[in-house]
């Protein structure tokens, strides 16, 4: 079967002449690419540590904050003590779930930026 895509076209098709050829051109100036994609996974996993980190120290103190709950619970003597417990430790978990939230949001938005940022620089120019 003979393509029948004429040369000036060629850049713009695929090997069987359909669809686009994407232009990856600007983006391997070099090695800029190479070493630009190096920095941003370095500085990805030296953040997911940090992050997972963060998180399993949330966890940890939420689970302890549980348990202290359910021996508050158990010492309550009738219904209105226990429901007055109740919402108080609903009151502080829900405060400290959105406080955690406000700071994991922060910090992902960090790490983002921070692990785009290589792709952010100019490409050293050619001498």
């Amino acid at each position: 079967m003979k393509d029948n895509v004429t040369p000036t076209d060629k850049p713009t098709r695929t090997t069987n002449g359909e669809g686009p050829v994407l232009d990856f051109a600007p983006w391997l100036n070099g090695n800029h690419a190479f070493e630009s994609w190096a920095q941003s996974g370095t500085n990805m996993v030296a953040h997911a540590a940090d992050l997972s980190e963060e998180l399993m120290g949330f966890w940890q103190s939420r689970f302890e904050a549980d348990i202290e709950e359910w021996r508050a619970l158990a010492s309550c003597r009738n219904p209105g003590e226990f429901f007055e417990c109740q919402k108080r430790f609903a009151e502080k978990a829900m405060a400290q779930y959105r406080d955690e939230a406000n700071k994991l949001t922060s910090r992902i938005v960090g790490i983002v930026n921070s692990t785009a940022s290589p792709f952010q620089q100019e490409p050293p120019s050619k001498s």
